[in-house]
C-alpha cells in the first residue's frame, strides 16, 4: 500500500513523484534486473515517456554566466598576441607557470581595480580599464586553483 504522496506501479514498486519548473516529472526507482544502469540512481520519467538519470551533479549552468564568461574570453583572445607579434595558444598557460608568478599578478591587478574604483588609474600597463583587471584577477586565480589542483602551489625554486 502507497503512503501519502508515494504512487505504485502496476507491479507494486513504488514510485516517487516530483514537480519541475516544466511541467510535472515522475521519479522511478527500478529494482536489479529491470535496467542495471540505472539501479540505485533515480530516472525521471517524462509525459512523453522518456526516461533520464536525475543530474545529482553541480549546476554549470547556474554558476556561470555568459556574459561574463564570454568577456573572459575575449579578454583572454586579445591577450594571446605577445610582444614579439606571435600568438600563443589558447590553452598556453595550462603547460605550468609559477604560483608566485600569479599571486604577483593578482595582487597587482587587485590593486589596479582598486585604483580604479576610487576614480585612479592603474598602475598595470596592459590594463585598459576595470573589465580587464577584472579578467586579470578571474585569469590569476584560476591558475592557481590549477596549480592547488595539480599539487604544484609551490614556490618557483622550491
Amino acid at each position: 500500500m502507497a503512503n501519502q504522496g508515494e504512487r505504485l506501479d502496476a507491479e507494486g514498486v513504488r514510485m516517487e513523484v516530483g514537480t519541475e519548473v516544466r511541467g510535472k516529472v515522475d521519479f522511478v526507482k527500478y529494482r536489479p534486473g529491470d535496467r542495471p544502469e540505472f539501479y540505485g540512481e533515480r530516472v525521471e520519467r517524462f509525459s512523453t515517456g522518456a526516461t533520464r538519470s536525475v543530474e545529482n551533479l553541480y549546476d554549470p549552468y547556474g554558476f556561470l554566466n555568459p556574459r561574463v564568461l564570454q568577456t573572459y574570453c575575449e579578454y583572454m583572445e586579445r591577450h594571446r598576441v605577445q610582444k614579439d607579434g606571435k600568438t600563443r595558444d589558447s590553452d598556453n598557460w595550462q603547460r605550468g607557470m609559477p604560483s608566485s608568478r600569479a599571486y604577483r599578478s593578482l595582487l597587482r591587478h587587485t590593486l589596479d581595480i582598486w585604483l580604479m574604483s576610487r576614480g585612479y588609474k592603474p598602475k598595470s600597463a596592459d590594463c585598459a580599464d576595470i573589465t580587464d583587471a577584472l579578467c586579470a584577477v578571474i585569469f590569476n586565480a584560476m591558475l592557481l586553483l590549477k596549480n592547488w589542483g595539480d599539487g604544484n602551489h609551490h614556490e618557483e625554486g622550491k
